[in-house]
């Protein structure tokens, strides 16, 4: 069965044949199932199979690594001509710097308006209300870029864009004129290309082109309405959105928890709200634009930080749980010596690090100096718009991100008139894993202390007979009646 590939970029159309290597260095022919990735990446050798496009289509490959925004205009005219000479069985693959493809460009309006044209939006809209207004029935013809699937890539998949983001598009005809085309968005930024996902995400790049999308199973992705997308500023689709679910079934959770804990005193009742469409996190840019403010760390050398008295250091391994908070001390003349603009934290901070490990930490109590690289997250209380940054959350929110690249890091906010209520919850919940590692700070005393003793015969240990623990019990009661 015959494929015809082409590569097009800003130098024209080159037709590609079987094998031919795009990268720019040897290595090793990559699996089937992954031709399509590596071919976009231009990152090696590529086998183009007959499964990757229906028979007799084309793949077109659109590719500029190194593209600026001073290139908008002609990137984004190419990729509207590539889209309008596609056949029913072609699909067209781009790739570009995630900041061309998927990032909000509104700050820059050359390329806004460049990419709005490419989408062709203002001709779809134009055909969508004429259709309403006509009262036409079904669907409206689909004017817009036939953009079937985006995905954002990690960092380093080629030498000669360093750090920089790439992003992939996959471009293929809607084949169902009677309903609307929808766009799935892949988010893989946070994710390393392995083999396994490289499988699973040249499966939803196919699949997403095919008539029957709806009945794959996708990894990490989410889909919008073409049109709605395409006019969006942005093309990322933040997790959960619009997805319902039942608060009940939740609710039943919450209490399994709270029995396996032992019970929990936090004065609230949580309730079910019901079926509702779960509210989606919103991404760090906006967390730490709108909700909150990052202030970097402190330079302290691990040297000063073991004085007996003065401010409390919370560095990366307090952070991370490899030292208990209030182990480490640095003289306050000192600090003023390393650092004499130090600034402490607030009651309510959330101390983070992403360099090396992931993870953060509520500062409760306050009044301590952050050692670099950790840093500070401090929500504001004056925020608009009826959501508020809970520091709990937001310490639950970056403990569970899996890189430490934060533009793939996404943050819940909560509704302010819970606020106060998810606060006394957090307080409660704080309050009692303090007492439970105080117990078994209290255990591993205990043990240590014991068996210590019994091997440098301090101590021995004896088996209780019945009347011993009878007595034992008598005492530790006072007296029986």
């Amino acid at each position: 069965m015959a494929l015809i590939a082409q590569a097009v970029g800003r130098e024209g159309v080159q037709m590609l044949e079987v094998g031919l290597s795009l990268s720019e260095g040897p290595e090793s022919q990559p699996s089937l199932s992954r031709a399509v990735l590596l071919a976009a990446f231009a990152a090696s050798g590529v086998d183009f199979d007959a499964d990757i496009v229906p028979e007799g289509g084309t793949l077109h490959l659109f590719v500029e690594p190194s593209a600026t925004m001073h290139d908008a205009q002609e990137i984004f005219a190419s990729i509207r001509r590539i889209g309008h000479e596609l056949e029913p069985d072609d699909i067209a693959l781009v790739i570009a710097p995630a900041d061309l493809l998927v990032a909000d460009v509104s700050s820059s309006p050359e390329g806004y308006e460049a990419r709005r044209d490419c989408f062709n939006i203002a001709e779809a809209m134009r055909v969508v209300a004429r259709h309403a207004q006509q009262g036409k029935p079904g669907a409206a013809p689909d004017y817009t870029l036939p953009l079937r699937y985006v995905a954002t890539l990690p960092k380093g998949l080629l030498r000669a864009t360093g750090r920089r983001r790439l992003a992939v598009w996959v471009l293929a005809p809607h084949a169902d004129d009677t309903s609307h085309p929808f766009t799935r968005y892949g988010d893989h930024a946070a994710h390393a290309l392995d083999v396994a996902e490289c499988e699973a995400l040249a499966s939803d790049l196919v699949a997403a082109c095919s008539p029957d999308s709806s009945r794959h199973a996708y990894l990490r992705t989410r889909q919008q309405a073409t049109l709605n997308l395409l006019n969006a500023a942005s093309l990322v689709i933040t997790p959960g959105l619009r997805e319902p679910r039942d608060g009940g079934e939740v609710l039943a959770a919450v209490w399994r928890h709270e029995r396996a804990a032992g019970g929990l005193s936090t004065g609230t009742e949580v309730v079910s709200a019901g079926l509702v469409a779960v509210r989606a996190p919103r991404s760090w840019n906006e967390i730490v634009t709108k909700y909150a403010r990052v202030r970097p760390g402190h330079r302290v050398p691990d040297a000063l930080t073991h004085s007996a008295v003065g401010a409390v250091v919370i560095g990366p391994d307090e952070v991370c749980g490899d030292r208990l908070v209030g182990s480490r001390h640095i003289d306050r003349l000192q600090l003023e010596r390393v650092a004499p603009q130090a600034q402490f934290t607030e009651p309510g901070d959330v101390v983070f690090t992403n360099v090396g490990a992931v993870a953060a930490i509520v500062d409760v109590r306050g009044g301590a100096v952050v050692q670099q690289p950790a840093r500070i997250l401090r929500p504001k209380h004056d925020v608009s718009g009826g959501m508020s940054l809970v520091p709990a959350q937001a310490a639950i929110d970056i403990n569970a991100q899996r890189s430490g690249d934060t533009a793939g890091w996404h943050v819940h906010v909560t509704p302010q008139d819970q606020f106060g209520r998810v606060e006394l919850i957090a307080q409660s919940v704080a309050t009692r894993r303090a007492e439970l590692r105080a117990q078994l700070d209290a255990l591993d005393a205990y043990e240590s202390t014991v068996l210590t003793s019994v091997a440098q015969g301090l101590l021995r240990v004896n088996e209780r007979d019945a009347t011993s623990v009878m007595q034992a019990d008598t005492a530790s009661t006072g007296g029986a009646a």
